[in-house]
């Protein structure tokens, strides 16, 4: 979704029960970890308060194991 005050609002499809690390980049070489989740059904949400002030920020959950 769309940034509003509160940050971005993410939602990601996964795994109940699976945890997963929600990373941010903003070139595509060099990615950070933001939080890690655990999914209670087929998907999961974030928001990250601190995409504010960021020209462009992916985002990528990767399967923590």
């Amino acid at each position: 979704k769309a940034l509003n005050p509160d940050g971005v609002e993410l939602t990601f499809s996964g795994e109940a029960g699976r945890t997963y690390r929600v990373e941010a980049t903003t070139d595509f070489l060099t990615w950070t970890e933001l939080t890690t989740l655990t999914s209670a059904g087929d998907t999961f949400q974030f928001t990250d308060r601190n995409a504010a002030g960021q020209p462009r920020r992916f985002y990528r959950a990767v399967l923590a194991e």
